[in-house]
């Protein structure tokens, strides 16, 4: 069976304010997910995981249409009865690893108070395509 593997970047030193989001990432179906996150500022940021499908799955990335939510519908991200957040003190690095992982696609979203800061974000993936 062919597996995906790949790694695709959601912000580079980018400024992020409370309620942003990052760009989606589409991960495909079923993956082992890990989303690495580098707070390089001097506030604490907290993160919740975002996840969307598509109602027409298609080939490829046929089912977005070119805006910054992809056209998809996004829900909060539960797993085991939990909605997924990751606080990533200041100045620090943090991991969260989602496999077994099913929805298409997964973005974070800035969900604390406190002032924008500089991040970076990744997201790497592994699984059947």
């Amino acid at each position: 069976m062919a597996q995906l593997r790949g790694g695709q970047t959601l912000w580079t030193d980018a400024t992020v304010s409370a309620g942003d989001k990052s760009p989606l990432v589409e991960v495909g179906p079923g993956p082992y997910v890990a989303l690495y996150i580098e707070n390089l500022s001097a506030v604490n940021m907290t993160f919740t995981v975002e996840a969307a499908g598509t109602a027409d799955p298609q080939a490829g990335r046929n089912a977005l249409d070119g805006t910054a939510d992809g056209g998809l519908v996004w829900g909060t991200y539960v797993k085991n009865g939990s909605t997924v957040t990751i606080t990533v003190n200041a100045n620090s690095s943090g991991v969260l690893d989602l496999s077994p992982f099913g929805p298409p696609f997964v973005r974070l979203h800035r969900t604390d108070v406190n002032a924008a800061g500089a991040v970076t974000a990744y997201a790497t993936s592994l699984g059947p395509n």
